[in-house]
């Protein structure tokens, strides 16, 4: 039995030492030509073949490297790519984004979709971008500078759409899923953007990445959009407010407030066929003044003009948007899983789903806004417990 098992171990051994003439690792690559891929746009090619652009660096901080290839697929895509590159290693392991063009979602992303949550390549929570009007490889290709890549424009944007506008940029898997739950979904928007508006020492074919709301997918397919704005409102109906600034205008005043907080609910009122007749949504927001406007002097009114101001124009916000999701009948703000969620016997109990009763459902939506001021060095309003 020693000797069978010493032999074993010494078969083991020279499979293990490379005497095949390869390494013991399978994926074994030399690091000083990996080229590291970590933006992909994908859009729409001839014939429904795809148009693979990249945006890749390497290691030791030199500048991107860009390149662009179509095939019938993306796994053909990939593979002229890499004939492109015959003294490098395209390594996809780190993708950071994925950026869609307009055509693309048009035709619909459920391939695409398919394709990152099958590949090995790719991770389920990478954050999906679509290009409204326009084309991902043109923002790849454009975004691409001595010292930044699109992949740190995109990363800008994301931290702008999550942390001042208190939103979201969507993953690869929460997408998938909202679209398998309602059969809608939103996709985080940019536009594509002249660099020079910036830095006025950019090339003029440089490009950079504008948040522009969300776009609505359907059943997979692009149906529409919101504007940054209705996106904004929907942020404030799900109690998200980030730690942005809004501009305010009252009658005579005007003003700055930083957002500082929201709470939100819904309640919904039963038909008596358990269907859904009405929901009452109730936001409420917090905010300070940043910066007081000038064109007329403030008074002890100036608060109470702008919590109105801030009422009014989040109010209009959700309602326009919870319009357009009536109008298509699309669920894209998830409001009919929050209600299964909080009211789990009466809505599976519906005689139709949530999504089918959309276009019926009348919202009376209630804002109260609550503008405090965050300063207290000077008080030019004479209000109760300024500096004196």
């Amino acid at each position: 039995m020693k000797k069978v098992t010493a032999a074993a171990l010494a078969l083991s051994l020279a499979l293990l030492s490379g005497c095949s003439g390869g390494s013991i690792y399978a994926n074994y690559r030399e690091i000083d030509r990996l080229l590291i891929i970590q933006t992909i746009g994908i859009d729409r090619g001839a014939d429904g073949g795809v148009v693979l652009s990249i945006s890749a660096g390497r290691l030791g901080g030199e500048p991107s490297v860009c390149m662009r290839a179509e095939g019938p697929s993306i796994s053909e895509a990939r593979d002229l790519l890499q004939n492109y590159a015959p003294n490098e290693v395209l390594f996809y392991s780190h993708i950071n984004c994925v950026v869609i063009g307009e055509g693309a979602a048009k035709a619909g992303i459920g391939k695409y979709l398919d394709y990152i949550q099958r590949s090995v390549d790719f991770r389920l929570d990478t954050p999906i971008f679509l290009v409204k009007g326009g084309n991902a490889g043109d923002l790849v290709m454009g975004a691409a500078g001595e010292s930044r890549s699109v992949t740190d424009v995109l990363e800008s944007v994301k931290r702008d759409v999550e942390q001042s506008d208190g939103g979201k940029v969507y993953t690869a898997a929460e997408i998938a899923e909202a679209l398998s739950f309602t059969g809608a979904a939103l996709v985080c928007c940019v536009e594509c953007a002249a660099e020079t508006g910036a830095d006025p020492n950019a090339e003029k074919s440089e490009v950079t990445a504008i948040p522009s709301g969300c776009g609505i997918l359907m059943s997979d397919a692009l149906a529409g959009y919101i504007s940054p704005q209705e996106t904004r409102g929907l942020n404030f109906l799900s109690g998200s407010t980030g730690s942005g600034t809004m501009e305010l205008s009252a009658g005579k005043y005007r003003a700055t407030v930083s957002m500082d907080g929201a709470e939100a609910s819904l309640e919904p009122v039963w038909a008596e066929d358990g269907s859904i007749k009405f929901i009452n949504a109730a936001v409420k927001l917090r905010a300070g003044i940043a910066e007081p406007g000038y064109l007329a002097p403030l008074d002890e009114n100036c608060l109470t003009a702008l919590d109105g101001a801030l009422a009014d124009e989040a109010r209009g916000w959700i309602n326009s948007a919870l319009a357009r999701s009536k109008t298509l009948s699309a669920d894209f703000a998830g409001l009919g899983r929050a209600l299964e969620l909080d009211f789990p016997v009466k809505y599976r109990a519906m005689p139709r789903s949530f999504t089918d009763q959309l276009p019926d459902i009348i919202f009376n939506v209630s804002v109260t806004a609550r503008v405090g001021r965050t300063y207290d060095l000077e008080n030019p309003a004479g209000l109760p417990g300024g500096a004196k």
